[in-house]
């Protein structure tokens, strides 16, 4: 058993306590702001959120098959966030224990999640330097940002030598 150690501030000694939780293989691991309560992954795909003050799981929220990429609690601590390795984006609402939004996009694997301050929207970090922001309530994409390419502008004009599936390969990672 994976042991997870953290450490709490008690609200009336201010001093540190030390509380221990066990979980089988827990990769991803997160507070809410005010450290009530965390949620681990598990790598059946099970998100659990235990009570920081006694150790004890308080929910389950569900078995989806696959592992858990990212957890991100809205600032408010009524959601969670979690995305799959299948890609699929999950909101969850803490209090109802339902889910709120399944958002899913296959343009890339989802590796990072994050809320606005005012919890209505959800930045989803992908692979090749992909930025997308969802609406959580029409779990529509409002805004997209795209990094560069690898190759991106360089100009292989006059380059020899590159067989045709090499330039091929370059263009598509943004060289022309």
């Amino acid at each position: 058993m994976m042991v997870v150690f953290f450490y709490l501030r008690m609200k009336f000694y201010h001093q540190m306590c030390f509380q221990t939780i066990q979980e089988k293989a827990s990769y991803i691991i997160k507070f809410n702001l005010n450290a009530s309560i965390l949620a681990s992954d598990h790598t059946s795909g099970i998100v659990k959120i235990w009570d920081t003050n006694n150790g004890q799981c308080i929910q389950i929220l569900g078995s989806f098959g696959q592992p858990i990429v990212s957890i991100a609690f809205s600032h408010h601590g009524k959601f969670i966030a979690y995305v799959s390795y299948d890609g699929t984006i999950t909101v969850w609402d803490i209090n109802n224990n339902k889910s709120i939004a399944i958002l899913q996009e296959k343009l890339s694997s989802p590796w990072s999640l994050a809320f606005s301050k005012n919890s209505n929207l959800l930045v989803v970090g992908r692979d090749s330097e992909v930025i997308q922001l969802w609406d959580i309530k029409t779990s529509k994409i409002i805004a997209f940002f795209q990094g560069d390419r690898p190759f991106e502008r360089v100009n292989m004009t006059g380059v020899t030598g590159l067989t045709s599936s090499t330039i091929t390969s370059l263009g598509e990672l943004g060289a022309y």
